[in-house]
């Protein structure tokens, strides 16, 4: 071959070359939005649902990718086995309602729950954490692809959770919630334990046909009054024993892994149920049902009886209800009504098998904030309302006439209306709640559309007697906010894992060269902590989030270079 036609195809396989690798960088350096986990816990309205990394070359925020739509993407390569920890905890939020001198609305949210489920290969389960009982009653926590889940604003107390999940048993467990503090629940179904109890009445003779109710799964018990479950997850479960013309029994039952409870150590013994008869004779607000609470009397005695399933009792003005199989106990009912006040403000009855008791309830008027939701100048039809003061937990305790907050661990308690009220409304927009001013002048108003598309909210400030509130479209950019977190150079890529207000998103790798962005965020205050194997990298930051909020970190040399390969192949890499 000529040298000058050598010379030429030389140049033209070089300028090839130049060409292919100007392509992809280009295409490495380009935004990529990596693809969100599953949906996160619901209600909690600080959490988003993505985790993107884009470059740093401020070309545009990227489109939020949602999972169901997104093609799979293979992993970047790392040599990199331990994730970079980015926690981001909502402080408040720019809509919260605030008024001068108190609290904001919800401030008294302040405790924490984590933990995982695994199935019975040990592999991460994608379920999800209900809370049925209690305060938070109706909150959902979702798992991500590690069967990790979380909440860091929920209100203290007990509360009885349903754990579900694809290929697993499920579990119904109880949890305590506390003040500033985080709540543990890890639930593994491999090496289930088996089980095998009994059932009496109070003269030792065995009982046919009770419902027996043990971690969630239901079975009855024979002939011979026994019961029995091949397969229950390990810890601490619930169990539930009930018969008709029997007191229900509540237990906490602690089972080993891969161990049996055999026949004769799990014995359960069931009272004849008292009966007690509740009369309302007051034709206040008559068209909505009053709620009356029954608990025993004495809150720190032995747990013995599933008093949640039985609150509120639901009683109509002018009305009798008869109760039966309750536990022969001295109780305490409470008396709350729209546009009422229970006088008195509690009564208490002794409770006793054979001997029915009557309670007569009385109330009179009790001033009350009436209104009317409009959405586009129309009334909002079964629009939600409701109307909370800022400290909730200060008030449940209060209505319980008690000030130590621990009395709240004590049952599995609903939240009081003291605390907060929630009414729909009618066909013409309109509602009525309880002033409630004497628990605090300051009380926060909100209302939703049935549709939750809208949102309206006024703080009252005491005095008030009729309220207008004019819903709002709530604004796409009320979850758009983004927080970017700059690094310090590294030539490979980075595992990130990031919660948000306790909630953690998908784990992702994020690519050399890209900024780890966090979307889907509510404008507002946030605490921002940024960890790599137990190592502050930064103190707490916090900032004020609107739009967009950068922040630079610097990696320790581990999170650059990465982990030999000893450390790599112990961690599964």
């Amino acid at each position: 071959m000529p040298a000058a036609r050598r010379n030429l195809l030389l140049v033209l396989v070089a300028a090839l070359a130049l060409g292919l690798l100007g392509g992809a960088y280009w295409l490495l350096s380009a935004p990529v939005a990596v693809e969100p986990g599953g949906p996160l816990a619901s209600g909690s309205g600080a959490n988003g649902t993505a985790l993107e990394s884009a470059n740093s070359d401020r070309r545009g925020a990227v489109a939020l990718v949602d999972e169901k739509d997104a093609p799979a993407a293979a992993e970047p390569e790392t040599t990199v086995v331990y994730p970079l920890l980015v926690e981001l905890e909502l402080v408040k939020a720019a809509s919260d309602l605030q008024a001068d001198g108190a609290p904001r609305r919800g401030s008294s949210a302040t405790a924490r729950i984590k933990g995982s489920i695994t199935d019975s290969n040990g592999g991460p389960v994608r379920g999800q954490v209900e809370i049925r009982a209690g305060p938070n009653a109706g909150r959902v926590l979702l798992c991500d692809g590690l069967g990790q889940f979380g909440a860091s604003d929920l209100y203290p107390g007990r509360v009885l959770v349903d754990v579900t999940g694809p290929g697993v048993l499920g579990s119904l467990r109880e949890v305590v919630l506390r003040q500033e503090r985080e709540a543990l629940l890890n639930i593994g179904y491999g090496r289930p334990a088996s089980v095998i109890g009994e059932v009496y009445d109070a003269d030792g003779n065995l009982l046919e046909g009770a419902k027996v109710t043990l971690d969630g799964l239901v079975t009855q018990t024979d002939a011979q009054g026994v019961f029995s479950f091949p397969y229950v997850a390990s810890g601490e479960t619930t169990c539930f024993v009930e018969k008709a013309g029997f007191a229900s029994v509540f237990q906490l039952v602690p089972i080993l892994a891969g161990t049996t409870i055999e026949k004769g150590r799990l014995k359960f013994r069931l009272q004849r149920g008292a009966k007690l008869t509740l009369t309302l004779n007051d034709r206040l607000n008559s068209g909505e049902p009053a709620k009356v609470f029954l608990l025993p009397s004495t809150l720190t005695a032995q747990r013995a009886y599933p008093w949640f399933k039985l609150n509120p009792v639901e009683l109509y003005p002018g009305g009798t209800l008869v109760l039966d199989d309750l536990p022969p106990v001295r109780v305490t009912a409470r008396l709350y009504h729209s546009g009422a006040v229970a006088k008195p403000a509690q009564r208490e009855v002794t409770l006793d098998v054979g001997a029915p008791e009557v309670l007569e309830l009385a109330m009179e008027p009790a001033p009350v904030v009436v209104g009317v939701v409009r959405w586009d100048g129309k009334p909002a039809e079964r629009a939600e309302v409701s109307l909370e003061v800022p400290d909730r937990v200060a008030a449940t305790l209060a209505g319980l006439g008690e000030s130590n907050y621990l009395l709240l661990e004590s049952e599995v308690m609903p939240d009081s209306p003291l605390a907060v009220q929630r009414v729909f409304t009618n066909a013409s927009g309109e509602f009525q709640l309880s002033a409630n001013e004497q628990i605090s002048k300051v009380r926060y108003l909100v209302a939703r559309s049935a549709d939750g598309r809208a949102q309206g909210g006024v703080v009252l400030r005491g005095g008030e007697e009729r309220v207008e509130i004019d819903l709002k479209p709530v604004a796409a950019s009320d979850g758009n906010a983004v927080f970017v977190l700059s690094t310090s150079p590294r030539f490979q890529a980075l595992p990130v894992q990031v919660t948000v207000a306790g909630t953690p998103r998908e784990r992702v790798v994020v690519p050399a060269e890209r900024d780890i962005r966090v979307g889907a965020l509510v404008p507002g205050t946030w605490r921002v902590r940024v960890r790599w194997q137990g190592e502050e990298l930064m103190k707490p930051q916090v900032i004020e989030l609107d739009t967009e909020v950068t922040l630079s970190v610097k990696l320790p040399e581990g999170a650059v270079l990465g982990q030999d390969e000893e450390t790599r192949r112990r961690a599964g890499k």
